[in-house]
């Protein structure tokens, strides 16, 4: 269900004076995971438009390369270590940061690129960041996009011991956070004790123009939409991991009573399991509700300009997580002017307002503890959308507004540097230097 609304081009955002920002991640782009690696993206894309220098380092799987646009200078850079198999994964990830460091140090040291402040995001870049920050005497700012402990709890998943005392260092030693949804951000005061005055809540924000006016034209899109479903049929979507966490199994529940009220349905889903584990749960589940058998498309992971084209087909976006904080993909259905159903949890229930840009579906605790997607809740929040497309259409066009109220890239990137500037500023302040000299 695509709304077009027209854009000026992302325009330059006016600095007072521009900042060199060096931004630690494991992820760039969305290419190895999602969320994180977007967020990376989008934040130095905006940043350099907006005339700040950023350089990225980040992980990559491949070759190691650099990648160089408009005031962003990206190091893609691999592990140097050859036993990785027999590493656990929080262990190739502090030797990755140990890679980091040398990247970074050589970048300062020899190319000058000395930055004024250094973010990295979640823990998995913090002990890199940390260190050049000791180093060069450069201040740090943490983005927290996610919690081990104790969300993985919620939907039966132990948290990995490695990863938890890693967390927990993290928020002993950082003084100052951007944290992507309020819900996170009480999740992390509440776990780790963090003070008002270190956290600031600044959404995930986005280039909205591939998605408000996407290039396919009118006829492209009835071309796609006819080799996906008939004349008559509706278009339900979901993208993401294929997880527990991401509720695919309240989904395809869901879909399987969905079907059998309104049989004129096609479900794509797109992405892949995010373990081996679940690749046997997907083929269980389609084993469990035979119905969906032929209405079901799994379309594996695709690239973001791709799944932008999927919206432009889809009448309903479906996001059933068990727990989420600020998803890209919530963002972009409603950039699309695609309706959504997800559930009222952390940050879908700050996104989605129920009734106006989409529906909101419950979340309840079992008898063993674990939260569980109401499946019957989420299968009428469908029908009630299938069944009824001009108020699919209104809570379409409301979304788009929200979006350009709340989740702008532009809006995104002007709250993050004024971050910046305070940490900056406060790191000049005489207790603070007295501070970091008590905690090292």
């Amino acid at each position: 269900m695509q709304v077009n609304v027209s854009l000026k081009p992302v325009a330059s955002i006016p600095v007072a004076a521009a900042l060199k920002v060096m931004i630690l991640s494991l992820e760039y782009s969305p290419k190895l995971s999602g969320g994180v690696g977007t967020h990376v993206m989008e934040m130095s894309r905006g940043m350099g438009r907006a005339g700040h220098q950023v350089t990225v380092i980040a992980f990559t799987p491949g070759q190691a390369t650099t990648l160089s646009e408009s005031n962003v200078q990206v190091h893609m850079i691999s592990q140097s270590h050859s036993d990785l198999e027999r590493r656990s994964m929080v262990q190739s990830i502090l030797d990755f940061n140990r890679d980091v460091v040398r990247h970074g140090r050589s970048l300062i040291e020899d190319l000058g690129r000395r930055p004024d402040l250094i973010n990295y995001h979640n823990w998995t870049t913090w002990p890199a960041a940390y260190e050049l920050g000791q180093m060069f005497g450069i201040p740090l700012l943490g983005t927290i996009h996610f919690l081990s402990e104790p969300t993985e709890r919620w939907w039966g998943q132990t948290p990995d011991a490695e990863i938890v005392k890693q967390e927990k260092e993290l928020f002993q030693k950082a003084e100052r956070f951007v944290i992507v949804s309020q819900s996170m951000r009480d999740i992390v005061q509440a776990t780790h004790q963090v003070a008002d005055e270190r956290v600031s809540v600044v959404y995930n924000g986005l280039d909205v123009e591939p998605f408000m006016n996407p290039l396919l034209k009118a006829e492209e899109v009835d071309k796609l939409r006819a080799t996906i479903a008939a004349e008559h049929e509706k278009i339900v979507l979901f993208a993401g991991r294929l997880s527990p966490q991401k509720g695919i199994n309240a989904l395809l529940a869901s879909a399987a009573q969905v079907v059998a009220e309104h049989p004129d349905v096609v479900y794509l889903i797109v992405g892949e399991p995010d373990t081996r584990e679940m690749g046997p749960v997907i083929d269980g589940l389609f084993q469990q509700y035979p119905s969906l058998q032929n209405k079901v498309r799994l379309l594996g992971k695709m690239p973001r300009t791709q799944l932008a084209t999927l919206f432009q087909i889809a009448d309903i976006v479906v996001i059933p997580s068990i727990y989420d904080t600020c998803p890209y993909m919530t963002v972009e259905a409603m950039a699309a002017g695609v309706p959504v159903v997800a559930t009222r949890v952390g940050g879908l229930a700050e996104m989605i307002v129920h009734g106006e840009n989409g529906l909101l579906v419950s979340v309840h605790r079992s008898a063993a503890g674990l939260d569980e997607v109401d499946v019957e809740e989420l299968a009428a929040a469908q029908l009630a959308l299938l069944a009824d497309g001009a108020l699919a259409k209104r809570m379409g066009s409301a979304g788009q507004r929200r979006v350009m109220s709340e989740y702008t890239l532009d809006k995104m990137v002007k709250a993050t540097v004024e971050v910046y500037r305070q940490v900056i500023a406060e790191q000049k302040m005489p207790h603070r230097k007295l501070r970091r000299v008590a905690q090292m």
